[in-house]
């Protein structure tokens, strides 16, 4: 018999009963009763049993379950003194390591001391050592040795910047410094300008030693430019060459020299951490922006010579000249390092310097003179009505032929700079028709 039923939470008699009885209709329903009855009766008293047995164990089982209860309390009773025991240990330990650190720490500040104020005095005999001999070493002109003394000296200052006579210590250093930057120059001047690799390199290292690494460039600098402006004065002094062949000449020289100073550079300043590009284009940024004779003198001078047509013409090709020079160096530059936009600037503004003067104060002149010189003669009153009319139309024909090249010629030159000035010839132009 199913008693699963009993356990259910709804659980009704009533509806039990029916649905057991109706499970059964061939049996007679008092003996199905009967049967039904025996067996309730059973199983209510198998749970009796049941219950019995659990509430013995139960009982049974209470007294040894009380004292491990007990027992588990006195387990934790003693566990909560041990630990306060170890906590008050744990405090003890802690207050009595902060009183020993704070004491190391103490210690660990007079040892420090104590080195600091004995390599003070260390450095302040070797200071003494090392000046010594100082003047003797000047006099041997043994420019990498004096280098290393006075790097000796640097780093030797270094550590006695808390003494009082510091001051007046660095002024001796600076003054050896100086004295020995002055021994070099000449060498320095001489490598540079030569073109030794080899001398530049060990000046590289003297200068380097004694912390003047930027005075060196500044003489590299200056050299250079000086090698520019000579080569230019040399050029100009050419009898057989005019000032266009002259301008480009130098446009080409300057796009050799300044690829080989690039390598020559890389290979000598190459521990410089300025960028490459920062260092060699001012150069010639600062060349070209004091060249004598100044070539705008002389582009003055060639323009008013010929005619207005070849003027232009020879403006044009110092133009083709110059952007042959900036494509150089973009070129040049582009699988080296990159051009910062300023020193990319002042290089095209010092090279574009005299012609864009030209052009500004020049041109519009320029181009009125050459349209004078290409304007139809005019129409003499005597001629007939019919060749004068055909003169007018080849003139008008003419005319804006003229007008067309004209501006073409501008924005080829000038890029569209000088297209003001052309307009105002034109307007010109349309006047005197």
């Amino acid at each position: 018999m199913d008693l699963s039923a009993f356990a259910k939470e709804q659980f009704c008699a009533k509806d039990w009963v029916n649905n057991t009885f109706r499970q059964s209709e061939a049996q007679s329903h008092e003996s199905f009763a009967s049967s039904i009855v025996m067996k309730l009766q059973l199983a209510i008293f198998e749970i009796n049993s049941s219950l019995e047995n659990t509430s013995t164990a139960v009982l049974s089982n209470l007294p040894r379950l009380l004292r491990d209860i007990e027992l588990l309390q006195n387990e934790v009773v003693h566990f909560q003194r041990k630990l306060a025991t170890v906590e008050h240990e744990v405090s003890k330990v802690e207050n009595e390591t902060t009183h020993s650190l704070e004491y190391i720490v103490k210690l660990d500040a007079v040892k420090s001391k104590l080195k600091a104020t004995s390599k003070a005095l260390q450095e302040a005999d070797n200071w003494t050592t090392l000046m010594a001999d100082i003047e003797e070493l000047f006099e041997s002109n043994d420019l990498m040795a004096i280098s290393l003394r006075l790097n000796s000296l640097m780093q030797s200052l270094d550590l006695l910047n808390h003494v009082s006579d510091y001051g007046e210590r660095m002024m001796q250093l600076d003054g050896l410094r100086n004295r020995l930057e002055a021994l070099a120059s000449p060498s320095v001047v001489s490598a540079i300008s030569g073109g030794d690799a080899a001398k530049t390199a060990t000046m590289v290292q003297v200068f380097s030693n004694m912390d003047r690494l930027d005075q060196l460039l500044h003489y590299y600098t200056k050299c250079r430019r000086g090698v520019i402006l000579h080569n230019w004065k040399e050029l100009c002094e050419l009898d057989d060459l005019n000032v266009v062949e002259v301008i480009s000449r130098f446009h080409e020289l300057l796009l050799a020299d300044l690829q080989e100073q690039t390598t020559w550079y890389r290979g000598v300043f190459n521990q410089y951490p300025t960028s490459i590009s920062r260092v060699i284009l001012p150069i010639y940024s600062q060349a070209m922006s004091a060249l004598d004779p100044n070539p705008l003198n002389s582009l003055e001078s060639l323009i008013k010579k010929p005619a207005a047509a070849e003027a232009l013409f020879m403006l044009q090709q110092i133009k083709s000249s110059a952007d042959r020079l900036l494509q150089g160096v973009e070129a040049h530059f582009k699988d080296i390092c990159p051009i910062e936009d300023e020193v990319f600037r002042q290089f095209s503004d010092s090279l574009y310097q005299p012609f864009r003067l030209i052009i500004s104060n020049k041109y519009k002149a320029l181009c009125l003179q050459y349209l004078l010189e290409q304007f139809p003669e005019p129409i003499d009153d005597s001629t007939e009505i019919t060749e004068s009319i055909q003169s007018l139309r080849q003139s008008h024909s003419k005319i804006n032929s003229l007008m067309e090249s004209t501006l073409q010629n501008c924005v080829a030159l000038t890029h569209g700079y000088g297209l003001e000035l052309s307009i105002e010839v034109t307007l010109i132009q349309q006047s005197l028709e």
